[in-house]
């Protein structure tokens, strides 16, 4: 296996347990934006389809429920939620795992980028880390 193969694994497994670490710590979504979505992964999930039964906020003004939902946010994040909705039923953690999964992939991509633009793979690994440890995401 080469060097770099062997960074871009090490850096896998580091950015995999710590988005996993996070997100053990979140028991509910903490904002609109993830609550909705989790949502929408739910009823996706319990055969709902895409429609809302609920009303959300007073800017879409529905004739009735349940409506058409994913008129404002796209429907990717409660399509890739919603097989973890319906395998493990309650649980926010297995909503959060396909972002937990793609989000450890970020690291690499910073990894893949300073190698190209620089040679080193010191540049590799520090671009990797601070996307690792950004704060933002």
């Amino acid at each position: 296996m080469s060097q770099k193969r062997r960074d871009l694994a090490a850096l896998f497994v580091l950015a995999l347990l710590v988005r996993l670490a996070v997100a053990l710590l979140i028991s509910r979504p903490g904002y609109m934006d993830s609550a909705y979505y989790a949502a929408g992964a739910v009823n996706l999930a319990q055969g709902g389809g895409l429609d809302e039964p609920f009303i959300w906020n007073t800017l879409d003004d529905p004739a009735g429920i349940p409506h058409p939902g994913f008129l404002y946010w796209m429907p990717l994040p409660s399509i890739l939620a919603a097989p973890f909705a319906a395998r493990f039923p309650g649980s926010f953690l297995a909503l959060q795992l396909p972002f937990v999964l793609l989000s450890a992939l970020l690291p690499l991509v910073g990894y893949e980028l300073a190698l190209a633009a620089t040679g080193r793979r010191r540049n590799g690994w520090v671009a990797g880390l601070i996307t690792l440890f950004s704060g933002f995401f």
